[in-house]
């Protein structure tokens, strides 16, 4: 089985406002595990040689989005900031090297491929991560972890609001053990989005990039 799913939204080429192709990194372990992490950061070099080597645009013309976890004490933990420290700054990462001179090293198996590329490659793989809402994580710690990647790690966070795509019954069974009804589930999700948007501002997050 491969060590990254590209979700739905990755696969049916979802392109953001600046036209960039949104692929969502879900790795098949945790990103505490160092296979899920080197494989992240492959997929990341080897979408940049892709994107000039096939002609589909700009080296940076795909937008990566990571999944980080749902318990906040967790992501705080050292490896997983490293781990998102190092999807937003891959220059000194041991792995990125290794990609950046095995592509020098066999540079004249690309027929559109150069050098100057190579050394082009950009450096900040992921930009943004996404947090669900239907994973069995309650809201205060939702806006907790949220409000933790856009003001203290600077980065872009989507909260998905899942819609109810796996059935009634599952749907309403979920809600109902997470204390929700209908209309609490709704005030409190734009109670939370609206507190969210004011900390990215407040942060000054660059939303130009998505």
């Amino acid at each position: 089985m491969p060590d990254i799913y590209i979700s739905s939204l990755g696969s049916s080429s979802l392109v953001t406002s600046t036209g960039k192709v949104l692929v969502i990194f879900t790795p098949k372990d945790s990103p505490r595990s160092s296979d899920s992490f080197i494989s992240l950061v492959n997929m990341g070099t080897a979408s940049a040689v892709m994107a000039k080597e096939f002609g589909l645009g700009a080296q940076d013309g795909f937008q990566f989005n990571i999944s980080v976890g749902y318990d906040l004490a967790g992501i705080k933990s050292e490896k997983i900031n490293h781990f998102i420290d190092t999807m937003m700054h891959a220059g000194q990462d041991a792995t990125f090297a290794e990609c950046r001179n095995w592509l020098l090293e066999n540079i004249e198996k690309f027929e559109h491929y150069t050098k100057e590329d190579v050394e082009s490659i950009p450096e900040d793989i992921c930009n943004s991560a996404t947090i669900s809402t239907l994973h069995g994580c309650p809201p205060h710690e939702i806006e907790s972890i949220a409000n933790y990647l856009l003001t203290e790690k600077h980065i872009n966070t989507f909260v998905k609001c899942n819609p109810t795509l796996l059935g009634y019954e599952f749907a309403r069974k979920t809600m109902d053990e997470m204390g929700y009804d209908y209309m609490m589930f709704c005030r409190a999700n734009q109670a939370l989005i609206y507190s969210l948007m004011a900390s990215g501002t407040v942060s000054s997050v660059d939303h130009s990039q998505l």
